[in-house]
């Protein structure tokens, strides 16, 4: 692969970034912010879980909610443990 190939194809890839976070931007423009921060803990959610799964553990959804809220201290009483 030449460095023009690859050059043009970071510039790609860049462009679309740019553009995914506009729409995030502009999305977020029409919401709550609770629900974004709900959002930001459904996201981390299944990260967690899915990575955990590769591993052969298996987590509790709302357990990972929980955990986050209280760790990056969000305050959503949703996602508070019980």
């Amino acid at each position: 692969m030449s460095c023009f190939s690859l050059c043009h194809d970071t510039f790609k890839l860049q462009k679309r970034i740019n553009y995914k976070f506009g729409q995030l931007n502009a999305i977020e423009k029409f919401i709550s912010s609770d629900d974004t921060k709900a959002l930001f803990i459904d996201i981390l959610s299944s990260e967690a879980i899915a990575t955990s799964a590769i591993e052969g553990e298996i987590l509790q959804r709302s357990s990972v909610h929980s955990s986050i809220n209280k760790i990056l201290k969000l305050g959503l009483e949703d996602y508070s443990a019980e």
